[in-house]
């Protein structure tokens, strides 16, 4: 029996000098200095019977009846009849068991007995027949496809849609800016109609015999004095921006990562650990200050600040310290210190309040409803906002330390929410609204059916949680209050709110002063 051998073969000699495709896939033909090129490309080449070989440049005559009677390369049936021959097993060179196998565990092919005995046994190893593999990878292809080609269709919808907002968008603030030169430019027409026939009813009066020198003077002197000029420098704003939200799969369970519990009534929960407020229904003296206490864990020793103001409501965030003065409401703010006297800079006191709104509706304040919640953006937008029930109830909404807008509600908001871009999510009953954060003014209503909502909280993957009277669910929403899924609880628990990384806080079922944290998985 003749010993085997193995021959290796240059791929580019088996490539089409002219197309540089793969000769041996097609119809092809040898010249007689032995180079092989595709046929349609020697008859391409061929010129009044004589074909120069575009290797090695050599001329030939074709033969009778054109470059179809050239030999063909017998390479091509030897290696296609090899494709037949028994396969071995590249380790041991020995022929692999009949029908072929492979081990799907160690990823090898052409698995002979030796294999099969020493290599990759049953224990270990998962031994699948090759059809079988290919069959199987042949579903998962086709279903994977099918997939991948309604995602892509997906995405190509959702582009045009974004792309024709962004249209609509375009048209709608040129349609607004287009409003205002109009009327700037009616403005600037009237003003001089005014100013011409002004000057031109001095002129004819230039033509009286007995003109008022001191008169006409006068008036054409008060007349260079009235112009008509820029108020201010143009301002064009456009807040809009496309956000990408990162939501994966469903959650599908929590997992429970720390546990405080609550010393005081007033607390604020965040990634870093547990603020909590001496607040000032335990100072009866109004001299005395507010102290807040620190937490990293529950164990942990508490570290102590010190405030220059007594304060009713605080909120943390990466940078600062938001509160309301337990005096008269101001807002107020703090840059988070190492050290522990902490001082506040007033932001907007009660008598820039009576300012904005009718001071009329200022009798009444009501303290103990007042709500306070604020957020920085990734671009570090400082966003805060004010609750206050007067006679009547009122939002105020800062963006970087100024007053934005305000905005009367006659109905009780029970809920607010700060989104990560500075947007507002009230709930009312049932009832959820999405505010502008450029206006107030309401973008999107939704109703839940059968549900009063208690709680809703902002997700940093763009979604919301909602939790309504039904105690051990809670709802998953996407940004634009479109429903995604339930999230079942092992108990009844009431949510106190999410900290930035996403940490959900829970109450403890059995202890109410105890909070625990869990992570979203």
């Amino acid at each position: 029996m003749m010993a085997s051998k193995k021959f290796f073969i240059d791929e580019e000699e088996l490539c089409c000098a002219i197309c540089l495709d793969l000769w041996i896939e097609k119809d092809n033909r040898v010249l007689p200095c032995q180079h092989t090129f595709c046929l349609e490309c020697l008859e391409n080449i061929s010129n009044n019977s004589i074909i120069k070989c575009p290797t090695c440049t050599k001329s030939f005559i074709s033969p009778i009846g054109g470059a179809v009677n050239l030999p063909k390369n017998p390479l091509k049936h030897a290696l296609q009849k090899d494709v037949n021959k028994e396969k071995l097993c590249t380790k041991h060179e020995k022929t692999a068991i009949t029908p072929i196998f492979v081990c799907s565990t160690c990823r090898e092919e052409n698995i002979c007995e030796d294999c099969f005995q020493l290599d990759h046994s049953p224990s270990k190893c998962k031994l699948i027949s090759l059809n079988h593999l290919e069959q199987n990878n042949t579903i998962f292809r086709n279903e994977c496809q099918n997939i991948l080609d309604e995602q892509m269709t997906k995405e190509e919808e959702n582009k045009m849609r974004l792309h024709n907002y962004v249209i609509e968008l375009k048209n709608e603030c040129l349609a607004k800016i287009d409003k205002v030169v109009n009327k700037l430019e009616d403005e600037i027409i009237r003003f001089y109609e005014y100013k011409m026939a002004s000057l031109m009813r001095i002129s004819e009066k230039l033509n009286d015999k007995f003109v008022d020198e001191s008169k006409i003077k006068e008036d054409i002197k008060e007349l260079s004095y009235l112009k008509l000029i820029e108020d201010n420098s143009p301002i064009i704003s456009i807040d809009c921006r496309l956000i990408r939200s990162n939501s994966k799969k469903d959650i599908t369970k929590i997992h429970k990562v720390n546990t405080f519990e609550i010393l005081m009534e007033k607390f604020f929960l965040t990634d870093e650990g547990l603020y909590e407020l001496l607040a000032e229904v335990y100072l009866k003296d109004e001299n005395q200050l507010s102290m807040i206490y620190f937490r990293e864990r529950n164990d942990s020793e508490p570290k102590v600040f010190f405030l220059d103001k007594l304060i009713m409501k605080f909120v943390v965030t990466d940078r600062n310290i938001y509160a309301l003065s337990a005096i008269d409401g101001s807002l107020l703010k703090c840059s988070k210190a190492d050290h522990h006297q902490l001082e506040f800079d007033t932001l907007f006191d009660s008598e820039a309040k009576m300012k904005v709104i009718d001071e009329k509706t200022f009798s009444y304040f009501d303290k103990t409803s007042t709500k306070l919640f604020a957020t920085e953006d990734k671009d570090n937008h400082e966003y805060v906002l004010t609750y206050e029930t007067f006679d009547i109830n009122v939002i105020f909404f800062f963006e970087d330390n100024s007053l934005k807008w305000t905005k009367k509600i006659f109905n009780h908001v029970e809920n607010f929410c700060l989104m990560g871009n500075g947007s507002i999510v009230t709930s009312f009953g049932n009832q959820l609204t999405i505010l502008d954060k450029n206006s107030g003014k309401d973008l999107h209503i939704l109703k839940l059916n059968n549900f009063a909502i208690s709680t809703i909280c902002y997700l940093k993957t763009g979604n919301l949680i909602i939790q309504t009277d039904e105690l051990s669910e809670l709802k998953l929403f996407t940004n634009d209050l479109k429903f995604r899924q339930n999230l079942h609880l092992h108990s009844e628990r009431k949510c106190k709110g999410v900290t930035k990384s996403g940490l959900l806080c829970l109450n403890s079922s059995v202890y109410k002063n105890v909070i625990h944290l869990y992570k979203l998985i």
